[in-house]
């Protein structure tokens, strides 16, 4: 498989690209269209009656036409591409973001649950018990220390009598 995309894997075996053929053929148009028109105004330049540049405008008319048809043509062609390329990205959209948005909404409402199970019976419990057991402590830090003060204030008695 090769890592280029399908507008690069399209070249001829020069190694042009489909960019080149789109500007050569439109330059080459536009050439041909001039062509056109400066043979069309040279026959009515040699023919110096008034009915020779009455046929140089018709022929003038008739070739703009014809370049207008093929310009409606080139449009309408490119219009029905992307007609197609539209339905094939909403065919994308709902046979593959579709099902990966969905899978991903329930792997967060897993993970909503799995994080509401363990706050209920993971995190309360050790909260609480680290609480009772912070309160124990401080309440036998307390108790010693006023045992300490009992003790010396016996002592500060005793020294006294």
């Amino acid at each position: 498989m090769t890592d280029q995309t399908p507008l690069e894997q399209m070249t001829d075996e020069n190694g042009r690209g489909w960019k080149f053929w789109g500007i050569a053929g439109t330059i080459a148009t536009i050439v041909l269209c001039m062509v056109l028109f400066l043979i069309a105004a040279g026959i009515g330049l040699m023919n110096e009656s008034t009915s020779a540049m009455a046929d140089f405008v018709a022929i003038a008319r008739d070739l703009l036409i014809i370049l207008l048809t093929l310009q409606a043509i080139v449009i309408a062609v490119a219009v029905i591409v992307v007609i197609v390329q539209v339905s094939a990205l909403l065919n994308v959209f709902q046979n593959e973001i579709e099902p990966i948005v969905s899978g991903a909404q329930e792997t967060v409402d897993v993970m909503k649950g799995t994080a509401e199970f363990v706050s209920k019976h993971v995190t309360e419990p050790v909260i609480k018990t680290t609480g009772y057991v912070t309160t124990a402590r401080e309440f036998v830090k307390e108790a010693s220390g006023l045992r300490e003060m009992i003790d010396l204030f016996s002592e500060d008695k005793e020294q006294e009598w």
